[in-house]
């Protein structure tokens, strides 16, 4: 069990303002890099969707032609 003391110590160990700003530094600097990977794969997919769209539309124009 720990005696406040060591509840102090690990205190201004682990959340000296100027350590505990570096760890949000490094925290947010991972997640601005996740949140780009995100809206790279969101960005992808929409991109698939839109293509996906043109093929249909494509085949259904080419579909009315051999109807008609």
């Amino acid at each position: 069990m720990l005696s406040p003391s060591d509840h102090a110590d690990l205190y201004t160990i682990e959340q000296s303002p100027a350590i505990k700003k570096k760890q949000i530094g490094e925290e947010l600097e991972i997640l601005i890099e996740k949140l780009q990977l995100l809206q790279l794969i969101l960005i992808h997919n929409d991109l698939n969707d839109v293509e996906k769209q043109d093929e249909k539309e494509s085949v259904v124009k080419r579909l009315s032609r051999v109807k008609k």
